[in-house]
């Protein structure tokens, strides 16, 4: 049974594509032509008016973003290393490790990169800053709490101390 639909199933796409296969549908087919040339039309398309200034997408602003995202990744990922495990309750332990925080930091911070990249990219969405600057600001606010929290215990943003 299967086997006879899986050979009707073959015969009929190997039939059906030459039903399409006409003149009109496919306009660029060869086809025979009298010895006498036909008029030729000229047809002219009307070009599209270009943009008066196009602006580089990696300009300043957008590298002043790049490089806040990056530093503040590198910050935090360093300022985490040196907390101590009593202290910063927000990371788990297994994310202590240089090499741990700098695997998962990095390819976050090219798929932000890349998410303002093609907002940018656009031209039409004005807010192509925001998805750096969201994770800059998480960056610097986890660092921040890293700081004060090295050594004996955090000062602010945990509970009481042990």
């Amino acid at each position: 049974m299967f086997r006879s639909f899986m050979i009707s199933l073959f015969l009929v796409s190997l039939i059906v594509p030459s039903w399409a296969q006409t003149a009109e549908i496919l306009p660029d087919a060869p086809t025979v032509q009298s010895s006498q040339p036909t008029e030729r039309r000229v047809i002219r398309k009307e070009e599209d008016p270009r943009p008066a200034m196009i602006l580089p997408i990696f300009d300043k602003p957008f590298a002043i973003a790049t490089a806040g995202l990056v530093g503040s990744s590198i910050a935090n990922a360093e300022a985490i290393v040196g907390c101590e495990p009593k202290a910063c309750q927000a990371v788990p332990g297994s994310l202590r490790s240089r090499a741990a925080l700098y695997a998962i930091g990095i390819p976050v911070d090219i798929g932000i990169g890349y998410v303002s990249y093609r907002l940018r990219q656009s031209r039409y969405h004005r807010w192509w800053y925001v998805p750096m600057g969201v994770i800059t600001f998480g960056n610097i606010i986890y660092a921040t709490h890293a700081v004060h929290c090295s050594g004996n215990g955090c000062r602010y943003f945990s509970g009481p101390r042990d």
